[in-house]
């Protein structure tokens, strides 16, 4: 459901008690006050959209919406239009069940944006959920639960079916809420949605768990960003057959100053051919197709640029991967089925002192990368608010056919995304 609530007389209210010379409010010191400073923010509009519980007919939302609590779209279209600004607030996610779908078309000077209620400065990972798509495409071990404790089950027979998602121009910030000890949701979960659900410029910035997930299906993704998050960039599970292109994943610094943390194993990449002790035949394994991408680490212990196992398959071409522990690692199969496999072509190119840990999978990237292959990762290692923007065009020694940066995709990062750590 969704309801305009007219918020004059209290944002006035609140303006009074901001604008006085007390000290405490609510107990707290006002000039620290960052989370009433945050709901000010929120009402600087006369009027705000919420969204709660479950939407059953089509709706458009526009301008300011707050997300109060599990928000799910079933048997509906969710569309925003450009500009928009969700918020969302501690607790909250939007679930896009299998049947329905969200249509969020932003434009490089308009996005659509969803992100945390807090004030900027005070946000921080986990603050929200995140975005989960639940599509009706295959899953190579025939679906199951999704995760965050949503009791949704997931799983189904057409990957060319209809799509869950159309998303062009859209960041989601400061997701990864955590459901319960060690189980956070993703910026962007995506089970078994099809080849008709597209992802075009979509950012994850600074979730708690993975930015990227895909259980299964098959859908397409161009221009993809992953910056500061916590955990893996990309992860493709289930028999997961999509194609991906243009992607940029990012590693933030451990900035002491910026509360920066991370999993035991920030991966760029993190990919699993099929479910755990799962037996699927070779051809249902996840075979993913994905080019032109650039993958940075802040060399935390135990991450790789890319992690294949329980099966994986797929072909990696057109790639960078700098700043990792080691830089890729396959895993042998131990669930029975087919053995891991992927394939890294010539055209990827890694960190020159770096080593693989690989005893199965196909090999032909070249280490020779002995300098940060981007233009630019701007302020990103000294500063919080990030004041110069990182640039990621490939740099001429690393090639510019090759990465996400390539130069003749042009700057598409540019002006519609954030950085900033909070």
């Amino acid at each position: 459901m969704f309801q305009k609530q007219k918020w004059v007389l209290f944002l006035s209210a609140i303006v009074i008690l901001l604008s006085t010379s007390c000290t405490i409010i609510n107990g707290k010191d006002s000039n620290k006050d960052t989370t009433t400073a945050a709901a000010a923010a929120l009402l600087l509009s006369d009027s705000t959209t919420t969204l709660s519980g479950t939407i059953t007919s089509d709706t458009t939302i526009s301008g300011t919406v707050k997300l109060s609590g599990i928000v799910y779209v079933d048997g509906a279209t969710l569309t925003a239009s450009a500009g928009t600004k969700v918020y969302g607030q501690s607790g909250s996610a939007l679930v896009i069940k299998s049947g329905a779908k969200l249509v969020a078309e932003g434009t490089s000077s308009s996005p659509i944006v969803f992100t945390s209620s807090q004030a900027e400065g005070s946000r921080a990972p986990g603050d929200w959920g995140g975005i989960m798509l639940i599509g009706g495409g295959i899953a190579n071990g025939g679906g199951g639960t999704v995760e965050g404790g949503l009791n949704l089950t997931y799983g189904g027979s057409d990957n060319a079916g209809a799509g869950s998602a159309t998303l062009k121009y859209v960041r989601i910030e400061f997701a990864g809420y955590e459901v319960s000890d060690g189980d956070e949701l993703n910026g962007l979960s995506s089970y078994v949605t099809t080849s008709n659900t597209t992802l075009n410029y979509v950012q994850v910035h600074r979730g708690k768990d993975d930015a990227f997930e895909w259980w299964g299906g098959a859908p397409v993704g161009n221009y993809l960003l992953a910056t500061g998050n916590q955990d893996d960039d990309f992860d493709m599970d289930e028999g997961f057959q999509g194609t991906l292109t243009y992607l940029i994943g990012h590693k933030y610094s451990q900035l002491s100053s910026c509360a920066t943390t991370f999993s035991a194993d920030p991966h760029g990449m993190e990919m699993d051919g099929s479910p755990k002790g799962a037996a699927p035949t070779a051809g249902s394994m996840s075979n993913p197709t994905v080019s032109y991408f650039t993958l940075i680490g802040s060399n935390q212990t135990s991450s790789y640029g890319m992690h294949a196992r329980e099966g994986m398959q797929g072909t990696f071409s057109n790639g960078l991967i700098y700043g990792f522990s080691g830089n890729i690692k396959c895993t042998a199969n131990t669930g029975g089925g087919s053995e891991t496999a992927p394939t890294f072509n010539s055209t990827v190119l890694t960190d020159s002192s770096k080593s693989d840990s690989c005893s199965v999978g196909t090999l032909n990237h070249q280490k020779t990368l002995s300098a940060l292959p981007v233009t630019s990762v701007g302020s990103v290692e000294t500063d919080c608010t990030v004041a110069t923007t990182p640039d990621y065009t490939s740099t001429s020694a690393a090639g510019t056919d090759k990465g996400g940066g390539v130069s003749s995709a042009g700057k598409w990062w540019d002006s519609w995304t954030i950085y900033r750590y909070n």
